[in-house]
């Protein structure tokens, strides 16, 4: 044992000078067992070590030993001036968790403001209650803007109800602390936080600020909540249309809320999946599940392709109409969608799924329609586009799609004239 501890000894006293390599086999030789003071020290001294490898090996030990002292040497290497360094012994403190947080709320009061901020985010991000108190003498006590900010984010995450009145002070104070204040008082969750961003709601003139309540009213909100979105939404609101929508959902989703659909509400929903972000295209969609009309199933076209998971909101919508879906992408291929690659596959598997003979045999000013729409993509830059567009062709009317095999037999890619052989052999046709 006391051979052991010798040779640990002369390795801790060379460590620094030895090659990457060696750092490495050392740290990994320190696996599973629980460090001693002197370990912990030099083994810390390596976080600033030039190669990226052992900084890594480094952290994972620290990050998995026993030693209750690790977190008093590593906050120290926040107020480093290499922001790897710095954001490393972020990482560090952030998985030791709980464990550390005495540590780092010791350094409060030692580091300059940016290491008060860098702390508090990381204290929010581990989550323990204890630090809440500390936060909010920090918040109360320090003018630095950064510092503010990052307390009253940190509280948010820490769900300080406590401290909820200490938030609120800071709303008037300052334009640049009342979204982070609103978003904290939605985290936070209390009648209290709810009726005081109600309140800020009708004094409010700033869309941005607004944008803010309505989300966090999303989160907290109740019943009567509930139903004064609702009326907000009919007032059209603009650019606030959409976070209405998404908060209206949420709300709808916890308390099981019906949502009372009229012609506008519709329309509003229906316009936004068009105009909006992937965020709330995705809730506006789900929102207008229960129709199944033309007028819906156009706009949930129009949006096929764009996103997976939106994709899996509608498709099972389109198996309740079939042919209402093969009328529609019929009409829209005229247009060259964005999306038409995706249209394009959704008709082939909806017609081969719902039968071929039932869309051969449609009126014959439908089928003209569909197989003029398809013949012009025959044309088209993209190989996979003429292809799906010939195969459909060949599905529901063959006398139309023969006509054009002269010309693709002839196409430059060379897996579509393979695939129009593959067709060919399993068309029953006089040409």
């Amino acid at each position: 044992m006391e051979e052991m501890e010798s040779e640990i000894k002369k390795a801790l006293e060379s460590i620094k000078e030895q090659s990457p390599e060696e750092k490495l086999h050392f740290l990994e030789s320190l696996y599973g067992s629980k460090l001693s003071e002197d370990e912990v020290d030099s083994v810390c001294d390596l976080i600033c070590d030039n190669d990226k490898g052992v900084r890594n090996s480094v952290a994972y030990l620290l990050i998995n030993n026993a030693n209750d002292n690790i977190s008093r040497k590593i906050v120290p290497f926040v107020s480093s001036p290499d922001i790897s360094i710095k954001n490393l012994a972020g990482e560090i403190l952030l998985k030791i968790g709980s464990k550390a947080v005495d540590a780092m709320l010791e350094y409060i009061d030692i580091g300059n403001d940016d290491d008060k901020k860098f702390v508090v985010d990381v204290l929010g991000l581990v989550g323990d209650s204890r630090a809440s108190t500390k936060i909010t003498r920090l918040l109360n006590s320090n003018d630095n803007e950064n510092v503010v900010l990052a307390c009253i984010e940190a509280l948010g995450n820490l769900r300080a109800e406590k401290s909820l009145y200490h938030i609120m002070a800071f709303y008037g104070i300052n334009e640049l602390y009342i979204p982070t204040v609103i978003e904290t008082l939605g985290k936070i969750g209390s009648p209290a936080a709810l009726g005081f961003i109600l309140s800020k709601y009708e004094e409010e003139n700033d869309d941005l600020i607004k944008f803010s309540i309505i989300e966090s009213l999303g989160l907290i909100g109740d019943e009567e909540t509930f139903f004064f979105l609702l009326a907000e939404l009919n007032e059209d609101k603009g650019p606030l249309v959409w976070p209405i929508i998404k908060s209206i959902y949420n709300l709808k989703e916890k308390f099981g809320f019906d949502i009372p659909f009229d012609e506008r509400m519709k329309k509003i929903i229906l316009q936004t999946i068009v105009d909006a972000s992937i965020e709330y295209k995705k809730i506006a969609t789900s929102l207008l599940s229960i129709f199944n009309d033309k007028e819906t199933f156009t706009v949930y076209l129009k949006i096929l392709g764009d996103d997976d998971e939106i994709d899996q909101i509608v498709e099972p919508k389109f198996w309740e109409n079939p042919p209402l879906v093969v009328e529609i992408i019929s009409e829209m291929l005229n247009r060259k969608p964005n999306n038409l690659k995706s249209l394009l596959n959704l008709l082939k598997d909806v017609i081969q799924l719902d039968g071929e003979e039932k869309y051969s045999s449609m009126p014959a000013l439908q089928l003209r329609n569909l197989t003029e729409a398809l013949s012009q993509n025959l044309s088209d830059h993209d190989e996979e586009v003429r292809m799906l567009s010939l195969e459909i062709l060949f599905m529901v009317d063959k006398n139309v799609a023969v006509l054009f095999v002269d010309d693709f037999s002839e196409d430059n890619n060379i897996w579509n004239r393979l695939k129009l052989v593959e067709i060919l052999g399993e068309v029953v046709h006089p040409k």
